[in-house]
């Protein structure tokens, strides 16, 4: 499958909300999570591709030193991480009769609306999505009816919610066992790349 193949059932995924796993403790606020540290053998060198702008999650990720290496030019890896995010707007009835009742006050009255945040981590072996992590939160926003702001730029809360979706996925990633036997598999045909952390 092609790279843009995947990046289609990945906004496909997001977009339909499919949740595996949320972050959220029902307060719209990222729940707590343990700062991750990893142990044992690095994983094995990664592609790497992600449609984050909003934080250098690139060099987040390798700050961590999980993997070898995460290189977005490395197309032929039989080894993909993807990390892709995307904020919306919930389509609801509270969300349209405020915005309605807005117009009917000629933007007096402010539109309050709720937006769904979504990180989602893929990792691809082959052409086989082995492993999918997805974390959602909820905010409500309360803006003027002229100046809305349909920009992607994130909340401080968003932020942090992201950050702390890295630490969620490479927590997942060392306790999914076929990943472990598939890093194994790797190395046994290139054991000269075979590094531990400390």
């Amino acid at each position: 499958m092609k790279t843009n193949g995947i990046k289609l059932i990945a906004a496909l995924v997001i977009s339909l909300g499919l949740s595996q796993t949320a972050l959220s403790d029902g307060t719209n606020k990222p729940a707590t999570v343990k700062k991750y540290q990893h142990e044992g053998n690095i994983y094995p060198p990664v592609f790497f591709e992600t449609n984050i702008t909003a934080l250098p999650i690139k060099d987040k990720l390798e700050s961590y030193q999980a993997f070898t290496r995460l290189d977005e030019k490395a197309v032929g890896s039989p080894i993909k991480v993807l990390a892709l995010n995307r904020a919306q707007r919930k389509q609801d009835a509270a969300g349209f009769s405020s915005a309605m009742l807005s117009i009917t006050t000629l933007g007096i009255i402010p539109v309050v609306s709720s937006k769904v945040y979504r990180v989602l981590y893929l990792v691809i072996i082959g052409d086989e999505v082995i492993s999918s992590h997805h974390y959602e939160m909820t905010s409500s926003e309360v803006q003027n009816l002229w100046t809305l702001d349909n920009s992607q730029k994130l909340k401080p809360e968003e932020e942090i919610f992201l950050e702390q979706s890295i630490d969620q996925f490479l927590t997942e990633v060392a306790a999914h066992k076929e990943l472990a036997e598939l890093f194994e598999e790797y190395y046994l045909y290139a054991p000269s790349e075979v590094t531990t952390t400390d």
